[in-house]
C-alpha cells in the first residue's frame, strides 16, 4: 500500500515490537505469499500465453478463458503483494493501512474503486480530487474524469492505460448521475432487492473483467483485437491449443480456489457462525492452534512452489 509519513511517524523511533504482532504479521505474510506463488502464478501460466498469441490464433472461447484467468490473477497478485507488505510491516512493529477489501464482491464500479487499491484511491482523492474542488466547487463530473485519466497515466504512458482510466471515469460519472436523479429505494425484505443485488454484481464484474483486458494488452490496438475475438468478430486461422488444454483439472481447481478466496464473504459467514453459537471462547484455543498449523503448512507449500518455479515478479513492479 501507499504509506504516508503520517501513518508511520509515531512508530519510526518506537516500533510496536511484540510476539503477538510478529505472529499476526507472519500469518498475513504467509497468506499473501500463497496468493502470489500458488494462485496468481498458476493462473498466469494459463492467461499469459493466451494474451501473447497473435489475434488470429485465438478462438473466442480461449480469449474468454484468458480474460477470466487474468481477472483473478491480477486481484490475487496485487492483494498478495499488499498482504506481504502489511505482514512484514507488522512483524517490524508498524501498522500499514489496508489496501484491498474484497473488491470482487462489489455491486457497482463506484464501490469497486472504494475496495480496490484503497491507498491509491485515497491518495488521488486527497491530492487531486479535493484540490480540484471535489463535490463542492466546480463540475464534480469533470473532476472525476480528470482523476481517472490520471489514474490511467499512473500505470503507464500509453493509450490503453489512458482509455482504461477514462472508461472507468465515464462509468462512475454515469453511476453518480443515476444515483442522484434515479435512485430507487427497495425494502430490505423485498425479493426484488436480492435479484437487483445479483444483477448489480454481475454488471460490476462484467465491466471489471472487460476493463482488465484493456489493462493487460500491450497496446490499445491489441486490446481492440482481443475484444473482437471475445465477441466472435474475428476468424481463428489456427489455434495451437484447445479449450481442454487450458482447463485441465489442476487449472480448474486453482480457479475454483481463486473464486472462493476473492468472492466468498468469509468474514460475514464467520460472523454469523459466531453469533449463532455465542461461545467463541470454547473454540478460541483450537482455532488459534489450527491457524498456526495451517499457516506453517501454507508457508512450506509456498517454498516448494518457489523452488520449483522460475522468476515471477509482481505485476505491480512494472508500474
Amino acid at each position: 500500500p501507499i504509506v504516508r509519513y503520517s501513518d508511520v511517524e509515531k512508530r519510526i523511533d518506537h516500533p510496536d515490537l511484540n510476539p503477538y504482532n510478529a505472529a499476526k504479521g507472519f500469518e498475513r505474510f504467509a497468506i499473501g505469499l500463497a496468493k502470489k506463488v500458488i494462485l496468481a502464478d498458476t493462473l498466469a501460466a494459463v492467461c499469459d500465453p493466451i494474451f501473447d498469441l497473435p489475434f488470429d490464433m485465438r478462438t473466442s472461447e480461449v480469449a474468454w478463458i484468458g480474460a477470466i484467468f487474468y481477472a483473478f490473477q491480477i486481484c490475487l497478485d496485487f492483494s498478495g503483494y499488499s498482504d506481504m507488505a502489511i505482514g512484514i510491516g507488522r512483524m517490524l512493529g508498524f501498522e500499514f493501512p489496508e489496501n484491498f477489501d474484497r473488491p470482487y464482491q462489489s455491486r457497482s464500479i463506484t464501490e469497486f474503486w472504494r475496495r480496490w487499491h484503497m491507498s491509491l484511491s485515497s491518495w488521488f482523492r486527497d491530492y487531486v480530487y479535493i484540490p480540484l474542488g471535489g463535490n463542492r466547487k466546480g463540475n464534480v463530473y469533470l473532476h472525476l474524469l480528470i482523476v481517472f485519466a490520471l489514474t490511467g497515466l499512473w500505470h503507464g504512458a500509453s493509450w490503453n492505460f489512458v482509455m482504461w482510466g477514462l472508461t472507468y471515469g465515464v462509468i462512475i460519472v454515469i453511476e453518480r448521475f443515476f444515483k442522484k436523479h434515479v435512485d430507487i429505494k427497495l425494502p430490505d425484505s423485498s425479493p426484488i432487492r436480492g435479484i437487483c443485488s445479483l444483477v448489480s454484481w454481475v454488471y460490476a464484474m462484467a465491466v471489471v473483467g472487460f476493463e482488465w483486458v484493456l489493462f493487460r494488452c500491450k497496446s490499445f490496438h491489441d486490446a481492440l483485437d482481443y475484444y473482437k475475438t471475445m465477441l466472435g468478430l474475428t476468424t481463428c486461422r489456427f489455434s495451437p491449443y484447445r479449450v481442454r488444454w487450458y482447463l485441465n483439472n489442476m487449472n480448474l481447481f486453482i480457479l475454483l480456489v481463486a473464486v472462493l478466496v476473492t468472492i466468498v464473504p468469509w468474514k460475514t459467514i464467520a460472523g454469523l457462525f459466531t453469533a449463532r453459537n455465542g461461545e467463541a471462547g470454547r473454540f478460541a484455543l483450537v482455532k488459534d492452534v489450527a491457524i498456526k498449523i495451517c499457516t506453517a503448512a501454507l508457508l512450506v507449500l509456498c517454498l516448494i512452489y518457489v523452488m520449483n518455479s522460475t522468476y515471477s515478479p509482481f505485476i505491480y513492479f512494472q508500474f
